[in-house]
């Protein structure tokens, strides 16, 4: 009340000139717009009459609409001539003083005769409702200050009141906005008892207070959560599970809200999903196989071209038939160049092969140049080395690793260079500026992009040493399904060997451990290439020597020595063996103590500046299993006597080799996705333990199922780490085509699968682990079809006998349309499946799918069904509601349904419950049509889309 008799104080106190008397009249505490009309004419007559632009007498001339009308329009070249025009212009001439331009003033002119019909037409009730005040300018500012202050003033003004004095008003609403201020009671919260009861509380308890004035501020800013506030506050909701449940009635409403904006999410079906990933997967792997195919079209279309006489023919047939006295293939590349490089578009070759057989591009007679060059291991190629290759390219891929080995002596070895270099002689190269030509694209600021994905290890110990030291975890490794151990993954085996430092510098008891491990991978792993690494020349030829010397002794293996042409077994030194990988590789450190148990902080290569380069590659060749024999442990090197940042890698690398054998550990670092709680439930509810975000650097499982020490399935969300790869490429074949070459079992969890079907979900999980689970029974139709007939499955007889893909298609469009015709509208993944149950199969092939696609293309000609939104129809198909209840599973999902059934469906129940909501009409739809729990969110979407599109009308 303080507020309002202020208001009226305010509005007493700035009361306009007025007529006592006149201001009673009932049109003053009415609606104002009369009154203002009135005023607002007076005030146009008013400026009309001050109106410089007008003559004397002008509001009193007739007939100024049509003139200026006549004059708005323009004469033309020949307007003089036209009478009306000249009347027009006479008539102006009363009204305006521009004749040259009479328009503004005709339009003055026009608004004030307006003006003074409209004073004409409302005099009566002007000159009572303004009195004296009619026809004068007063009458603008009165009727402003009723419209501002209202009726009320009015009342009060008329009956004679006068202005209060505000001063206690202002005190008394002062002193009540700051109560509110610090309370947030208002007028209508609490009688002025209570009111008095409340503040002697909190003036006994003071810090009551602030936890009240926070609670009231929340809920002055929670718009919209009224119910929520309200359970709160009779306590109904507790406090500690205010949260959850708020974020559960969040979320629920965000995801209803995008079901209805997009109701095809209401419908996902996650098995039509994984169908639809497995066509992709099937349809790019043919793409690459087409790929393929059509280079190798296009290199035979090039091989006519060379055998029909392309310029150098000649000259290579000339070749091919002399016996001696060829020409030195430098120079056959010179005169041949084109039909040789047409035939063999490909040239692989070292950089000192470039210098020796390819003629400079440049000259009289320019030899060989290329579109593309790639320089593989470009850390070990020096830039005088690559310049020549370079100068004869339009452009250039280098592909090297700056953290492996740098250009060394061991390729001018190969040209008969330096033969005496000593053995443990760093041969880094001194190039002027840069050690390699990868060191000069970096140097040059070459765009580079770094090749994260590992390929080469089949169990994460493989790398995880490197990957660390080296590339700062920067790597994507696989995780592998099973623990590490002396057949998979990096392990250490102690041998109790001596360095023989000052005689042959080898340790002959590793060499002959190295020998016998050898001989045992010939005779129980045959099939696994090998490799054998150490860390010296010496030591190398200590290997060579013990494992000829087995060989001699148990020829049985010679032919394991002899196989894997491709990948051949082999023992080297770290210098020589980047490039290499194998299947198994076995290391030897050699470096122990000497006779009398010393043992020196000097390990060769490794002690020299860029050491740790050659670890990198040493450590880094095996594919499935490395065994490192080292006759010291990590705690035996110290690091305040050895130099160089190779041995602290050293160190770190016998430790981790060491250490204890596990799968990879669940827990990683990144947040889980939301639905990895229900996977684990459903994992441990199968008897198995339950391990998320499963992996070790950038790739990670959301969910794995572990038994005993291994992992026995694997579980991937449609979130997270899997929506980070944009490509369906990589998230559907790469990723998953990578993981399962690692040994995972794996499976997709899709979100909204899960939160649709929950328990049908966890089955499937159980499922995969081996739980047999009991499957619920349809429910029985119901005996009175009442608004919707029971559905009719399609039963045509098919040759059973006969493969699918090898079915005359006339015969298979046949069936298919005899399906159509039975249960239309069917979708396409419905027809599918019931072709599978007719056939009795297991799952339809990516080839049968390719014949029932041609035949159902086949059968809208020869049939007349057609396809409508993903359904199909026959000729004759009338679109009416159907029960389910009875009818197989796959029918009973909101996927199955055509969204003509729906609305045929909703037509029907609202037709016959006209009061019906919308939500129950949802409910009703689903019952009618017995479908699965699952389809309720699919179906109130789509009755919303009903809705909103006008095509149904709700109360």
């Amino acid at each position: 009340e303080v507020p309002a008799l202020r208001a009226l104080a305010a509005a007493l106190t700035a009361t306009p000139e007025h007529d006592k008397t006149a201001l009673a009249h009932p049109a003053w505490t009415a609606d104002p717009a009369p009154l203002k009309a009135l005023a607002d004419a007076q005030a146009m007559l008013d400026a009309a009459r001050a109106d410089p632009a007008l003559l004397p007498g002008a509001l009193e001339v007739e007939g100024l609409a049509e003139a200026r009308t006549t004059l708005a329009e323009g004469g033309g070249l020949f307007g003089f001539l036209s009478g009306s025009r000249r009347a027009a212009q006479a008539l102006a001439a009363k009204v305006a003083r521009d004749a040259a331009n009479p328009l503004p003033a005709l339009d003055a002119a026009l608004a004030g005769q307006r003006a003074r019909a409209t004073l004409a037409q409302g005099e009566t009730l002007g000159r009572a409702a303004f009195g004296a005040l009619w026809g004068t300018p007063a009458m603008a500012p009165l009727v402003a200050w009723r419209e501002a202050h209202g009726a009320d003033a009015v009342r009060a003004l008329t009956a004679g009141a006068a202005p209060p004095d505000d001063a206690p008003a202002a005190a008394a609403l002062a002193a009540w906005e700051a109560l509110h201020e610090a309370t947030g009671y208002g007028a209508a919260d609490l009688s002025f008892a209570r009111l008095v009861e409340v503040l002697g509380a909190w003036a006994a308890e003071p810090e009551s207070l602030p936890l009240w004035q926070g609670w009231r501020r929340a809920l002055a800013a929670a718009e919209g959560l009224e119910g929520f506030a309200a359970a709160l506050a009779d306590g109904s909701l507790t406090p500690e599970a205010a949260g959850d449940a708020f974020e559960h009635a969040l979320l629920e409403s965000l995801l209803n809200a995008a079901m209805r904006a997009h109701p095809e999410l209401a419908a996902f079906d996650g098995d039509a999903a994984d169908r639809l990933v497995e066509d992709f997967r099937n349809a790019d792997r043919d793409r690459i196989a087409l790929a393929r195919q059509e280079a190798a079209a296009v290199h035979a279309e090039r091989l006519k071209e060379v055998r029909a006489g392309m310029p150098g023919m000649e000259v290579l047939r000339g070749e091919m038939e002399k016996k001696r006295g060829h020409l030195p293939v430098r120079e056959l590349l010179l005169r041949a160049a084109r039909a040789v490089q047409a035939a063999k578009p490909i040239f692989m070759m070292s950089p000192l092969s470039v210098a020796q057989f390819l003629a400079p591009p440049h000259g009289l007679k320019p030899g060989l140049s290329f579109d593309l060059l790639v320089m593989d291991e470009a850390s070990q190629i020096e830039p005088v080395d690559a310049l020549g290759a370079i100068a004869r390219t339009r452009q250039v891929v280098v592909v090297g690793d700056d953290r492996q080995m740098p250009p060394t002596r061991f390729f001018q070895r190969m040209t008969g260079e330096d033969d005496d270099a000593p053995e443990e002689e760093t041969g880094t190269v001194a190039a002027r500026d840069v050690e390699s030509v990868l060191g000069l694209c970096n140097a040059r600021g070459v765009p580079a992009a770094m090749l994260r994905w590992h390929y080469r290890s089949r169990h994460e110990s493989l790398i995880a040493t490197s990957n660390h030291e080296f590339y700062s975890d920067r790597l994507l490794v696989l995780p592998s399904p099973r623990s590490r151990s002396d057949r998979l993954g990096l392990s250490l085996v102690r041998i109790e060997g001596r360095w023989d430092a000052g005689g042959s510098g080898t340790n002959a008891t590793e060499a002959a451990a190295i020998a016998d491990a050898v001989m045992r991978h010939a005779k129980e792993a045959p099939d696994d290439t090998l490799g054998v690494a150490a860390f010296s020349i010496r030591q190398r030829d200590a290997i060579v020597d013990a494992v000829e010397e087995r060989r001699r002794a148990d020829p049985s293996c010679d032919a394991f020595f002899a196989a894997h042409p491709d990948e051949p077994f082999f023992v080297k030194n770290l210098e020589n063996v980047q490039g290499d990988e194998r299947d198994a590789i076995l290391i030897s450190v050699g470096y122990g103590r000497d006779a009398e148990g010393k043992l020196a902080m000097r390990f060769g290569p490794l002690s020299a500046d860029g050491g740790e380069r050659r670890l990198n590659v040493l450590i880094t060749r095996a594919k499935k299993r490395c065994v490192v024999f080292s006759s010291i442990g990590a705690d035996d090197i110290d690091l305040t006597r050895a130099a160089g940042r190779g041995v602290a890698a050293l160190k770190t690398f016998l430790g981790f080799a060491a250490g204890e054998a596990a799968a990879p550990r669940g827990g990683a670092g990144g947040a889980g996705t939301p639905i990895a709680a229900l996977i684990e439930d459903a994992v441990r509810g199968a008897g198995k333990e339950a391990v998320a975000r499963v992996g070790v650097s950038g790739l990670f499982l959301d969910v794995a199922a572990k038994d005993g020490t291994d992992y026995v399935l694997g579980v991937e969300a449609d979130a997270g780490d899997w929506t980070a790869l944009r490509c369906a490429r990589d998230r559907e074949r790469g990723r998953a085509g990578a993981l399962a070459g690692m040994g995972w079992r794996l499976s997709r969890a899709w979100s909204l699968a899960w939160l649709a079907r929950p328990e049908a979900e966890a089955a499937r999980i159980a499922t995969l682990l081996g739980k047999p689970v009991e499957v619920e029974a349809p429910a029985a139709a119901s005996p009175d079809p009442g608004l919707a007939a029971p559905y009719r499955e399609a039963a045509p007889e098919v040759p059973k006998e006969t493969p699918i893909a090898e079915v005359p298609f006339a015969r298979l469009a046949s069936i298919l349309a005899e399906i159509i015709a039975a249960e239309a509208p069917i979708a396409t993944d419905s027809i599918l499946e019931r072709v599978r149950l007719l056939w009795d199969r297991p799952a339809l092939s990516a080839e049968e799918r390719t014949a029932l696609s041609q035949a159902q293309r086949l059968a809208t000609q020869l049939h007349g069904v057609r396809e409508e939104q993903g359904f199909w129809l026959a000729e004759d198909t009338a679109v009416a509601p159907r029960d389910r209840r009875a009818a197989a599973a796959h029918l009973r999902r909101a996927i199955a349904v055509a969204p003509v059934e729906i609305a045929a469906a909703a037509q029907v129940l609202h037709a016959a419950v006209p009061a019906a909501t919308e939500a129950e009409l949802a409910a009703g739809v689903h019952r009618l049509l017995g479908l699965d729990a699952a389809a309720r969110p699919a179906i109130a979407a789509r009755i919303a889309a009903l809705a909103g599109a006008g095509h149904m009308k709700f109360a």
